[in-house]
């Protein structure tokens, strides 16, 4: 079915689970698009896939930035095996073999949603690669590949956004793309984020993380108040920066235990985007700006709302409580954690988004109902299970 035909079909229709976090990822997108769509100026540093011996890669400026999505099984580790098990034998592999990859076919991936019962999806974007291209390391810790380039990052991205924004608009009720904001200049992020709304775009996404500035910082006012004039809700995004690496000649004894610590301790990253934003007065500053910790997982949360509460009184700037501000303006999204149906009343039943992660091999694709039902099932109130699976979901991004 096209996408046109089924939007006839679906006009009006009546949302029951949205996913708040999907993803397109660099290796899934078409091999030309940014050599395609470049100055002359930048063509020679833009990513391009290529072969150097082992088959079609995305390489960038020397930098190694994925494999290409014909070989996306590649990402077979003894960590997610199991996991891309279930995803291949949808046939999403071999898809992606034959020239064929979902994510980014408008058709191919609303029959992924169907196939997992998921009615609309917000869709994150290449905000790490950005910045890894910005910054010209080769990976977290490596060593440097090339000088910085931030005009890199803010033409990647403008491209990107361009992309993003046709793809969503073959299917509306479907997608919600979020922009890609450059995290070196909050001008420069502003003016993007009022072009993204420009072109239909429902938020957008920054790294928090590797900004050029912290985002605690006054200077990120430009960006917080587009953010509100433009109903805009900013993500932050967990990127896997990770605890510390074994050394080289360590690897293969300690390897699992690093890539579990780093499962386990990445959505605490959201710890530092959460206590930042909330220090940093913008949420007084600007009360219609609206924050979203993406992929952060949920159950931490009241933690840390506590930890604010002991440490604020007084605070300069703060005019309300930061449990006031996150309950109106504060946002997180998870995939899979039982501890959220206990939580809930402590995190806030609208301040929490369900995703599925898709196509990610660690997601819940293609099970995701079995996955809020376990985990949500014991939720007596239907209500506020509504909320977390689609509600609020579809209230901040424009869907209901």
């Amino acid at each position: 079915m096209v996408v046109e035909e089924l939007e006839t079909q679906e006009f009006g229709m009546q949302y029951e689970v949205i996913s708040s976090d999907g993803h397109v990822d660099l290796a899934y997108l078409p091999p030309d698009l940014f050599i395609e769509n470049t100055s002359a100026r930048l063509v020679d540093q833009m990513p391009r896939v290529v072969d150097k011996g082992e088959g079609p890669e995305w390489w960038a400026n020397g930098m190694y930035l994925a494999v290409s999505g014909r070989r996306a099984k590649a990402l077979l580790t003894p960590e997610n095996e199991a996991r891309i098990d279930r995803i291949a034998e949808t046939g999403f592999y071999e898809d992606a073999a034959r020239g064929r990859p979902r994510p980014t076919d408008p058709d191919l991936r609303i029959g992924d949603q169907n196939r997992d019962g998921v009615d609309a999806e917000v869709i994150y974007g290449l905000t790490f690669i950005g910045g890894r291209l910005m910054a010209g390391y080769n990976f977290p810790g490596g060593s440097r590949v090339t000088e910085p380039n931030p005009d890199l990052m803010v033409e990647l991205f403008r491209i990107y956004n361009d992309w993003m924004a046709h793809f969503c608009s073959k299917a509306p009720l479907r997608f919600a793309g979020l922009a890609c904001l450059p995290n070196n200049d909050p001008e420069t992020a502003a003016a993007e984020l009022r072009r993204a709304a420009l072109m239909g775009l429902r938020g957008a996404e920054l790294d928090v993380h590797g900004a050029g500035i912290p985002v605690y910082y006054e200077e990120w006012d430009p960006l917080w108040e587009a953010a509100q004039e433009c109903d805009m809700p900013i993500s932050f995004h967990l990127l896997n920066w990770g605890p510390r690496e074994p050394k080289p000649t360590d690897v293969a004894k300690y390897n699992r235990i690093w890539w579990t610590m780093d499962m386990v301790l990445s959505p605490l990253f959201g710890a530092e985007f959460l206590t930042s934003i909330l220090l940093s007065g913008a949420c007084e500053r600007f009360p219609g700006f609206k924050f979203v910790l993406g992929e952060c997982g949920a159950a931490w949360v009241p933690f840390m709302l506590d930890r604010l509460e002991h440490e604020c009184t007084g605070f300069p700037g703060l005019e309300a409580s930061p449990v006031d501000y996150w309950r109106r303006q504060g946002h997180t999204t998870y995939q899979d954690e039982d501890l959220v149906a206990d939580l809930i009343h402590k995190i806030g039943e609208e301040n929490v988004l369900w995703g599925s992660d898709y196509p990610h091999p660690d997601s819940v694709w293609p099970d995701s109902r079995a996955t809020i039902e376990r985990n949500l099932g014991r939720v007596k109130d239907p209500k506020i299970r509504r909320k977390i699976v689609c509600e609020n979901a579809g209230r901040l991004y424009g869907f209901i």
